[in-house]
Order: structure tokens, then C-alpha cells, then sequence
């Protein structure tokens, strides 16, 4: 005698769901979104001799800003920078040490190369050279603006990794891409613009100035044909008459109010309410 042992022969028969059924049921996992640190402005700006054009690391810092490719080359080794754009920027320095005294000054074509050490002043602002003077000491720059015989106080710089950067009207904690290499002792930061890449500035503003112009023409050109059309309208609605209705004058009084039994196309008298017509009848 044999005996088989089944140890699934008490339970019920397994229930297959379809595959929707087990998919709408997956535990959903959500994960968080890390958020990238927001990056700090750069508030060094390095006053540079061998520069022939202003710099900015930081597209925050533009008041007017162009999108623009194009490169710079190193001062150093001739290598190239990406250059992402050009605009203006307007920085608040104090004019010497010791005193709270601060102006504005503008820097205009300034250069957006976000992977630089630090932000480029250039000795192009000081032209014509007659209106400004600079002196070097063993502390910074001074900087000073002449205004017939007499020299008023510009602006200076302070030691700052062995360059001279602008002191500004507010003391900014920002980044110092310069202080994240602490084993670096020499930056050279020098950069100048090609003269191929400045032509192809010129001919993008040249080319910008020219659509402005024929975009400003257009809109003129439109506005002139609307107002023509508003005062045809105009015109052509003031010179339509309103009908004027007038009576046939041979009609006479009668027959433009006709009464009650008047003989010929006047109406025929009205039966008043509750009156019944009464038919004689005839005989054959």
C-alpha cells in the first residue's frame, strides 16, 4: 500500500490577478530633490594694467547684458576663455581711505567669462588719460579725477593675493575663487580681447541697431495705415443721412384715418363682443 502525502491538498487554489491588478497596488517611492547650493557673487575686482577689456564672472552683476560667443586670451600662455556674453555693469567704490565718501562708476563692454579668477578692471576706464591720475604706493592704487587744475579722489585698491582690488562702497561677503586655492602663489589674471573678436562685436551691434531701426519704421508704417483707415470710417460715417419717411401727400384725411361705416376701402364695421350673425333662411 502506498500512501502520497500532498501538503497542498487542504489549501484552495491559487487566484491569479491580472498584471494590473499587482501593478496598480507597487509601492511608489518618492525621492527628494537635491538642491544645488546657490552659487556666491564675486565681489573681487582686480584693477589690471595689461588688460585691454573688462571682465565680470557673474551674469548677476550685468545691468544690461547681450548674449554674445565669443573668446579672450590669456595674458600668460595665449590660451582662450569662452566668452558668454557682453553688457554693462555698474560698481559703487569709495573714493580714498579713510573717508565714507563712494561713488558709481559704469564699466561698459564688459565681458561675461563665467570660469575666470575674478573680475577685471581695466585701465581703458581711466582715458582719456588727460581727466584721470594714478599713483602707486606701497599699499594699492589711488586713483584721481582731474577737473581743471585740482585732483579729486577716485577710488583705490587694497593688497588682495598680490593684486591690486578695488575697495567698494560696502564691505560684500561673496566668493573668492582665488582664496580656493590656497597653494597657488601667483594668479596672473590678464586677459585681452582679440581685435577680430571686437570687429564681430561691432558688426553684431551694427547688425542689432539695423533691425531696431527697420522694426521701429514697420510699426510707424502700420500705425500711419490704421489712423488713415479710422478717419475713412469716419468720414464715411458722417456722410450717411438717416431716412426720412414722409407721408404720400395724395392721400387724403380719410383714407389716412379711416372711421367706422365711411363708404369705399374703409374698413367694415366690427361686430361688438358677444353679437352673432344671424342667416335668414330660404325656401325652395
Amino acid at each position: 500500500m502506498s500512501f502520497n502525502f500532498d501538503p497542498r491538498g487542504d489549501l484552495p487554489p491559487p487566484i491569479i490577478q491580472p498584471s494590473s491588478y499587482y501593478s496598480d497596488r507597487r509601492g511608489t517611492v518618492h525621492s527628494a530633490q537635491i538642491k544645488k547650493p546657490k552659487k556666491k557673487q564675486c565681489y573681487d575686482w582686480i584693477f589690471s594694467t595689461a588688460s585691454n577689456v573688462h571682465v565680470a564672472t557673474d551674469r548677476a552683476a550685468f545691468k544690461t547684458y547681450f548674449a554674445f560667443k565669443s573668446y579672450a586670451l590669456t595674458v600668460a600662455d595665449q590660451s582662450q576663455v569662452s566668452v558668454r556674453g557682453i553688457g554693462t555693469v555698474e560698481i559703487k567704490i569709495r573714493r580714498a581711505a579713510g573717508s565714507k565718501e563712494s561713488h558709481t562708476i559704469l564699466l561698459e563692454d564688459v565681458l561675461h567669462i563665467p570660469d575666470w579668477l575674478c573680475n577685471i578692471v581695466s585701465d581703458i576706464l581711466l582715458m582719456p588719460s588727460t581727466s584721470y591720475e594714478h599713483t602707486w604706493t606701497e599699499f594699492g592704487v589711488n586713483f584721481f579725477n582731474r577737473k581743471g587744475r585740482t585732483l579729486k579722489p577716485w577710488g583705490y585698491t587694497e593688497n588682495f593675493c598680490g593684486l591690486d582690488r578695488l575697495v567698494l562702497a560696502h564691505n560684500k561677503q561673496g566668493r573668492s575663487p582665488m582664496l580656493e586655492d590656497p597653494d597657488r602663489e601667483v594668479f596672473s589674471v590678464n586677459l585681452t580681447w582679440p581685435q577680430s573678436q571686437k570687429d564681430k562685436w561691432n558688426g553684431f551691434l551694427a547688425q542689432a541697431m539695423k533691425f531696431e531701426a527697420e522694426r521701429i519704421e514697420e510699426h510707424s508704417r502700420n500705425q500711419k495705415q490704421e489712423d488713415t483707415i479710422g478717419r475713412k470710417r469716419a468720414v464715411k460715417s458722417t456722410s450717411i443721412e438717416p431716412p426720412r419717411w414722409k407721408m404720400s401727400s395724395d392721400m387724403t384725411a380719410e383714407e389716412k384715418h379711416p372711421r367706422r361705416g365711411s363708404v369705399g376701402k374703409s374698413m367694415p364695421d366690427l361686430l361688438p363682443r358677444g353679437s352673432s350673425l344671424r342667416f335668414g333662411s330660404s325656401k325652395v
